[in-house]
């Protein structure tokens, strides 16, 4: 075929030496170069709804022009159709998504010559929201003459980058700081007694980068507690009242119950924190019957935390508990709720 851009004058000028070097042993039925297309920019994400990419700019001998269509592997609604730019940015993504392109290019000709594929390159969106909440579950609170507890509510992630983490502050002393965890829970230990220290925290998602929350959660504060603590249910926390106790003995769990000549009653067993010893006390709130007195391990054993008093058939008094360490000072601590016979 004839190389249009010669002139007819009967020279030959260097430039169209050139073009003519360029036509040289060209098709016309011969796909763009470079084929297969290759990318001059991998796709790559601009934001949590966009990904870039550029493919290398192809050409054609015969001087045709030439197009390029950006395919999405992953979501074919999204490909670019044929476009004369070699550049392309799908928008309308899914945030912390993947998306699979690849781009091939064609030229002008009637023949519209296609080169193969490139190949397949992926990318993911970011990610830009934090989870949530962050609000506390359990405030912190004293657990120990040297530690206090606390608990956030479980946060999600609006994308599903789980696990989240979280990270509790200590801002009366910073070296105290949990660090990031993916626990709801934590304990700071190794405090002063008898000293307030206040504490706040965020949560951040586990994508990379990973997105924090912008705000922290409200500011708490709490006291350890003094040197000596009273005693506390078992799986209780310092603090907590006397408690019955709920597992079932003989098909019976510990609330004041009748039984033959009289009322029977069981405590929940109690913890000292300081590990001392531990005393019981029932009392009957409704006066019918003397109280059992303080019942001690030395002397009653396990069954210092068990009482019966003779009470008359069909009565229905009501009955509290409470403990009290061994210590000189002989702290209690709050009575249990008041259960009374049916």
């Amino acid at each position: 075929p004839w190389c249009s851009g010669f002139a007819s004058d009967h020279y030959v000028e260097f430039d169209e030496l050139v073009f003519f070097a360029d036509c040289w042993l060209c098709s016309e039925d011969g796909g763009p170069v470079p084929d297969p297309s290759t990318w001059q920019i991998e796709p790559y994400a601009v934001s949590d709804d966009s990904i870039s990419m550029t493919a290398t700019t192809a050409y054609v001998c015969w001087g045709w022009g030439v197009e390029y269509n950006f395919a999405n592997i992953t979501d074919p609604a999204h490909n670019s159709g044929w476009q004369s730019s070699a550049n392309y940015t799908d928008t309308g993504l899914n945030p912390s998504t993947e998306y699979c392109y690849k781009v091939q290019a064609r030229d002008k000709s009637p023949n519209q010559n296609q080169s193969t594929f490139s190949e397949e390159i992926c990318a993911t969106t970011t990610d830009t929201q934090a989870p949530s909440p962050v609000e506390w579950a359990v405030v912190p609170h004293a657990t120990g003459t040297t530690s206090i507890g606390m608990e956030a509510v479980t946060a999600t992630d609006p994308e599903g980058n789980e696990p989240v983490w979280y990270f509790f502050q200590n801002f009366t002393d910073g070296s105290h700081s949990s660090g990031w965890q993916n626990s709801t829970t934590w304990t700071d230990t190794g405090l002063e007694p008898e000293t307030e220290y206040c504490y706040r925290f965020k949560v951040r998602d586990s994508f990379e980068p990973p997105n924090e929350s912008l705000e922290w959660s409200e500011e708490r504060c709490a006291t350890t507690g003094a040197t000596n603590l009273p005693p506390y249910p078992d799986g209780g926390a310092v603090g907590d009242p006397a408690a019955w106790d709920p597992d079932e003995v003989s098909g019976w769990s510990g609330h004041p119950r009748a039984v033959s000549g009289g009322h029977y009653m069981r405590a929940d067993a109690a913890v000292d924190p300081e590990g001392l010893g531990v005393e019981y006390y029932f009392t009957c709130t409704t006066g019918e019957v003397a109280d059992s007195g303080w019942r001690s391990v030395a002397v009653y054993g396990d069954a210092a935390r068990e009482w019966f008093t003779p009470a008359p058939a069909g009565t229905h008094y009501c009955y509290s508990v409470k403990y009290r360490d061994t210590s000189p000072e002989q702290l209690e601590s709050a009575p249990s709720s008041t259960e009374c016979v049916p």
